[in-house]
């Protein structure tokens, strides 16, 4: 059943090739069990960052940033994107960050896109995608909750909901937590391209999941997320309840947003000082990989 999972993907079935101004294809995601294409809509009509390959991988070179679409289309509107509901399941992918460098941050996160402006309006935003986040109003943009699956390179990875303010009435946020409540592989032997043995090795692609638990209710109530390559696993837990079920509501509909961007230095320092150098350059000329992207009922 298509619908619990993907609430707002247009009824009449998307097309297994989607060649428009803003799409370089479809990429196949698997919900619970089923294989459903998805347009992938890139920013600026940027086509020739974003790759898809047999139709289950996703590249993203430096620059670049895509959504998960819920129909092909040539020109960005309120209800371009495919609305994942994701309470209570699982969403899980294979990343290959072996070329991302100290200094890039390889991303995908949820957002509760569009963007609503104060009078309860659909709002483009500076790039016409309709796009907002937790930090977007800091930069002109619009608030609006925000869950970090992975921001990434081969040295070090976080991953961060930011819950926000009650909207008004409108739909509209007003603040967010910009910070979020974070938990990194920073300090963390198991984690990196020298990875101790039993842990993930960023040199090899590895899986990430992320379970969005209920506990005996209808409310978010912890984030568990596991990496896994081989028989290594490591497992990173949000389990502040009060800080998660804030986010309750947002899971009811949010966007999958893909990016690879960095500049290094001063910039970058948040995610991967230590272990890599304040000094370090995000070398432009890498990539990510995303692949078999699924969305599942939790196993029991």
């Amino acid at each position: 059943m298509m619908a619990p999972f993907l609430s707002a993907v247009q009824s009449t079935a998307v097309s297994v090739s989607c060649n428009s101004s803003l799409s370089p294809g479809t990429v196949m995601v698997n919900i619970s069990g089923i294989p459903i294409p998805l347009p992938v809509l890139v920013t600026h009509g940027a086509t020739d960052l974003v790759s898809i390959t047999n139709g289950t991988k996703l590249t993203l070179l430096h620059g670049s940033r895509a959504y998960l679409g819920s129909t092909c289309v040539d020109n960005f509107e309120p209800d371009s994107f495919a609305q994942l509901d994701l309470m209570g399941r699982v969403l899980s992918f294979e990343t290959d960050l072996s070329r991302v460098s100290c200094g890039c941050n390889a991303a995908f996160y949820l957002v509760s896109m569009p963007a609503i402006d104060d009078s309860g309006t659909p709002a483009p935003t500076h790039d016409g995608d309709y796009y907002c986040g937790a930090n977007a109003g800091k930069h002109g943009g619009v608030y609006c909750p925000e869950i970090d699956i992975m921001e990434a390179n081969r040295a070090a990875m976080h991953i961060t909901p930011h819950r926000c303010d009650p909207p008004a009435k409108s739909g509209h946020y007003t603040a967010c937590d910009g910070p979020g409540y974070n938990l990194t592989t920073q300090s963390n032997p198991a984690f990196g391209p020298r990875a101790v043995h039993g842990g993930i090795d960023t040199r090899l692609p590895f899986r990430q999941s992320m379970h969005f638990a209920t506990c005996g209710g209808d409310d978010l109530c912890r984030i568990e997320t596991t990496l896994t390559q081989g028989t290594s696993q490591l497992r990173l837990v949000h389990d502040n309840v009060t800080y998660v079920q804030d986010l309750s509501r947002a899971l009811d509909g949010m966007v999958a947003v893909f990016s690879h961007w960095g500049f290094g230095g001063n910039v970058m320092q948040w995610l991967d000082v230590p272990p890599c150098d304040v000094q370090a350059a995000c070398d432009a000329t890498g990539q990510v990989t995303f692949s078999d992207l699924a969305i599942s009922a939790r196993s029991r």
